[in-house]
């Protein structure tokens, strides 16, 4: 019995431990790499484009620029789910360099896939 304890303990320890910290992993500037799906019934998503950099900062701050405009929003992260505003996005995947965001919005099938911009640029 105790060898099953331990057992348990373990593998949760190990379940636990192996989740991203998204709160901490989002810290930092983002490109948008490419938009996987098809755009239908007009459902581009404005701050969703090629030209903006998105910013996350660790106070909950998002800074969203497109070219020499910066515009300033808060957002919130509780788990996976990623709130700007009224949208909301489900983090697929959340690496060093790589980000994937998909709107929960079930009318939306598309798929945003970012890369981290180095910090030297």
């Amino acid at each position: 019995m105790h060898i099953k304890i331990i057992f348990f303990l373990l593998i949760e320890f190990h379940v636990s431990t192996a989740q991203t910290d998204y709160k901490k992993e989002i810290i930092g500037s983002w490109d948008l790499d490419a938009i996987v799906g098809e755009l239908q019934h007009g459902e581009k998503d404005a701050f969703i484009s090629s030209d903006v950099l998105l910013t996350f900062k660790k106070d909950a701050v998002l800074l969203m620029e497109v070219q020499d405009f910066v515009l300033e929003a808060t957002y919130t992260l509780e788990g996976n789910v990623l709130t700007i505003g009224e949208k909301q996005y489900k983090i697929q995947s959340l690496e060093t360099n790589k980000m994937s965001l998909k709107p929960i919005d079930k009318k939306i099938n598309l798929r945003y896939n970012y890369k981290r911009k180095p910090k030297d640029e």
